[in-house]
């Protein structure tokens, strides 16, 4: 009687154990992060853009279309990147499955890489390559089954903006509904305060201080980190506009704003990262050809703002 009593608690305390360790694994398990419908196409029924001064100064929200207006770009800039090429009632977004293929208006294909912004919040997706061989990054704020909210990545730029030049951060926000769906246009609350301005304000022109020039990035290392990383990257700018790494020959983007006694300075497709800005270079050292430790900003949605100290001089 005593050796079966005993086999039984054994019996329930093994079947104990095993339940315990599987839910274990089930709560360790990976959440991977939500995705829209697959296969569906979303269109395009608004976009929002919000713009901030740096420093201590309100955001503000303009709309990219205004009444009668279906076309505009997400880059302030107006560049030739056909995923910031935006047509209200128009642009169609396809999703295919977990880092499977994108599609932009139904012909269009893209790779894709889905994440969590900071490992543990809203979906981020990669959309890679454009066609400067770069990519572009959005984040679901508020996905459901007919409706969804995308925000771009952060850029910055020099500006005016009521008759103010500075530094300005801006991104876009881009609402879709699902194809053959009729879902309210404030299904999910925006989470961003800003204040209503209205029409987009125009940029500043760029500069042709770079154009024709080649200049060497020599090195660089991560804010926070000690160690320094020695390259030895041609950069050789073409115009106010593009310009080619090393020896490659495909165009890439960047931007060069005259702020007076300084320059913001904006490039894509670095060794570093695909897309940073540096809003303070001294306009001495850019003059001389030889910018030392500029502080660069990789504007990517989910790597956390990280800045780089860079080193570059003219050689040609």
């Amino acid at each position: 009687m005593i050796n079966k009593k005993n086999k039984a608690l054994s019996s329930r305390t093994s079947f104990c154990l095993v339940t315990l360790f599987l839910l274990f694994l089930l709560g360790c398990k990976k959440e991977e992060p939500p995705i829209p419908v697959e296969n569906e196409n979303w269109i395009l029924i608004d976009a929002k853009l919000y713009l901030k001064r740096w420093g201590d100064y309100p955001t503000y929200q303009f709309d990219l279309f205004q009444e009668g207006q279906n076309y505009n770009c997400l880059d302030l800039n107006g560049n030739d990147i056909l995923l910031d090429q935006i047509y209200k009632d128009s642009t169609k977004f396809r999703f295919t499955g977990r880092n499977g293929t994108f599609y932009l208006n139904d012909t269009i294909p893209y790779e894709t890489q889905y994440t969590r912004a900071g490992g543990v919040g809203p979906t981020v997706i990669r959309v890679f390559p454009t066609e400067d061989g770069s990519a572009r990054i959005f984040m679901f704020e508020c996905l459901k089954t007919n409706y969804m909210k995308l925000i771009s990545s952060q850029r910055e730029q020099a500006l005016t903006v009521n008759k103010i030049t500075d530094n300005y951060t801006y991104y876009s926000k881009l609402i879709f509904k699902r194809e053959g769906t009729d879902t309210p246009y404030d299904m999910c609350e925006d989470l961003t305060k800003a204040t209503y301005a209205g029409a987009i304000p125009a940029g500043v022109q760029k500069s042709n201080a770079l154009a024709k020039q080649k200049w060497l990035l020599y090195k660089y290392k991560r804010a926070g980190f000690s160690t320094y990383i020695n390259v030895s990257d041609t950069i050789s700018f073409k115009n106010n506009n593009t310009y080619t790494n090393n020896s490659s020959p495909q165009l890439e983007r960047y931007g060069l704003y005259d702020m007076g006694n300084y320059y913001s300075f904006s490039i894509d497709h670095t060794i570093m990262c695909s897309g940073m800005t540096c809003s303070n270079i001294p306009k001495l050292q850019l003059l001389n050809g030889d910018i030392q430790q500029a502080s660069f900003k990789d504007n990517t949605i989910g790597n956390g703002g990280y800045m780089y100290d860079v080193f570059l001089k003219r050689i040609k």
